[in-house]
């Protein structure tokens, strides 16, 4: 894979946070598809390119890709969403979701994609928050989110089948946990009589 142990939603979910672009996350069943949903019924839905984990979303309609130096893309100027939908790990472990908007100063240089993302913005917040960082003790779900799935979040949204899973105990972790992280976690929650292989 490259990169050591990182996986592309990792170096994303990184590269996200030093540009500080914007990056949302959400629980939800692996098998729910509501928000790639949400993207693909858009009256001019993305291009989709499948990526290790997840799909990278081109809106070629709100603007070009735009070249870097060295002959490639840049995203930061790109109308362009990178998006990882939850996964199961280890039987009983889901992974959070994930949505970036890779592109920096949207409302000057892409004002169609900036107000791309102030409506998914909207739209995921109508469902309840079950984490955010500057409460994360309050809400009480924090004990549910292990193996660095809070590590990028402000805020975790939750679509009902994930509120119902985190209302039955289930467990969320990052889809940057490596195996050694996984093993870590489910020896401990084995000795709680959680069935993590």
């Amino acid at each position: 894979m490259g990169w050591g142990e990182a996986s592309w939603s990792c170096l994303i979910g990184l590269w996200c946070v030093s540009l500080r672009t914007m990056a949302f996350h959400f629980i939800a069943h692996p098998d729910d598809h509501a928000v790639i949903d949400w993207f693909r019924a858009l009256p001019e839905p993305p291009e989709e390119y499948p990526k290790d984990g997840g799909v990278v979303l081109y809106f070629r309609n709100l603007g070009p890709l735009a070249k870097d130096s060295e002959a490639g893309f840049d995203v930061t100027r790109s109308p362009v969403v990178s998006l990882f939908l939850p996964q199961v790990r280890r039987r009983t472990l889901w992974t959070v979701g994930q949505v970036h908007f890779l592109a920096k100063n949207t409302a000057r240089e892409l004002p169609g994609f900036e107000r791309l993302k102030r409506r998914f913005q909207r739209w995921l917040e109508q469902n309840p928050v079950v984490w955010q960082r500057t409460r994360a003790s309050e809400e009480g779900h924090s004990y549910f989110f292990e193996a660095g799935a809070t590590s990028f979040a402000e805020s975790i949204f939750a679509f009902p089948s994930g509120k119902e899973a985190l209302n039955c105990g289930r467990f969320f972790v990052s889809e940057c946990a490596n195996e050694f992280v996984l093993d870590k976690l489910c020896k401990k929650l084995r000795l709680q009589g959680v069935d993590c292989c």
